[in-house]
C-alpha cells in the first residue's frame, strides 16, 4: 500500500501545486472495499454514487493535513 500511497501523493503534489488545483475529483469501483478505505482515511469524502462506482472529492487543505500525519510513510522523512 505505500507504493501506491506514494504514487497517490505524486499525483495530488502535481494536481495541486503544480497545476493550482485546489480539489481532486475521483470514482472508485464499488466492492474495491480496500481503495475505499485508503482514500478515506488519506481525507477524500464520498459526494455522491451511483449503481458502480463511488464519487469522491479530496480538497487540498485536506491533503496538505494528511500529508503531515503520514510524511514518515511516504516520504522517508524528507521535505517536499
Amino acid at each position: 500500500m505505500i507504493i501506491y500511497g506514494k504514487n497517490i501523493n505524486m499525483r495530488n503534489e502535481f494536481g495541486f501545486y503544480g497545476l493550482g488545483f485546489e480539489k481532486s475529483h475521483f470514482d472508485v469501483r464499488k466492492g474495491n472495499d480496500k481503495v475505499i478505505a485508503f482514500h478515506q482515511r488519506f481525507g477524500a469524502k464520498i459526494v455522491d454514487e451511483d449503481e458502480l462506482d463511488y464519487f469522491f472529492n479530496f480538497e487540498k487543505n485536506d491533503y496538505e493535513i494528511t500529508k503531515e500525519k503520514y510524511r514518515r510513510y511516504l516520504y522517508n522523512d524528507s521535505k517536499f
